[in-house]
């Protein structure tokens, strides 16, 4: 459902999809996040697929290439490159 909204840039809506069932105890796994985060690339919203990052990895899910390419890559698109490897 999340990745259906990076077609539009939706990125809003994906946060408050992965906020709403992360506040519900559903249990997410590093997919759902990814899509998160690349739906953030897709808008430029740099810091918010970095917030997203994190909070996959305070929520006990493991990150894999993908979430940290997609987090690096929204942040090298504006100018942010050195927060993207932080």
């Amino acid at each position: 459902a999340i990745s259906s909204l990076e077609e539009d840039a939706l990125w809003q809506w994906a946060l408050s999809l992965l906020t709403t069932a992360v506040n519900q105890g559903v249990q997410l796994n590093v997919v759902a996040f990814n899509a998160s985060i690349s739906v953030c690339e897709k808008a430029g919203a740099w810091q918010h697929a970095t917030t997203v990052l994190h909070g996959a990895i305070s929520g006990a899910v493991t990150p894999d290439t993908i979430s940290y390419n997609a987090s690096i890559s929204s942040c090298r698109l504006l100018g942010q490159w050195r927060t993207g490897i932080l």
